[in-house]
């Protein structure tokens, strides 16, 4: 568990984790009931007072020993890209000293020509590099433009 002094919002082996803010949701399904924990990391385990940027949610496979990074956004899907890369830097001890792997995931609702971008390129490729080469950026990051 990454963060022991922190709820999770979901039982040890949810078969589903949904994360949900402002009519844009993020569904994660457990079928192999691994040991999950879901943390709300925006307002929760980082308080609303502090300025830092953050993502939304944390949804933590124990059993895999992996730490998605959900950002849940409207339009600014560069913007998301800060508050992902925000949260590595923020807990990167954490991640490093439970020897978690990365991986983002974002669901955004319009302005796809942002994945065009050089800095949404380099952000792909930094942690293209921390995984298997041969998955594609889109199994990845997950990258979902939802209408809800």
């Amino acid at each position: 568990m990454l963060f022991k002094n922190h709820k999770s919002y979901c039982r040890e082996n949810a078969a589903q984790i949904v994360c949900t803010e402002n009519k844009k949701t993020y569904k994660a399904i457990n079928k192999n009931s691994h040991i999950v924990f879901q943390y709300k990391i925006d307002g929760d385990v980082i308080p609303s007072s502090d300025s830092r940027k953050r993502c939304d949610y944390l949804l933590e496979d124990e059993t895999m020993r992996k730490a998605f990074l959900i950002e849940l956004k409207g339009t600014q899907l560069l913007h998301a890209l800060e508050q992902i890369e925000s949260t590595v830097n923020i807990f990167k001890p954490v991640f490093q000293e439970g020897g978690y792997q990365i991986l983002p995931r974002i669901v955004y609702h319009n302005n796809t020509h942002d994945i065009h971008s050089s800095v949404f390129r380099k952000f792909k490729s930094k942690y293209l590099k921390r995984e298997h080469k041969q998955i594609t950026w889109k199994r990845i990051f997950k990258i979902k433009k939802r209408h809800t």
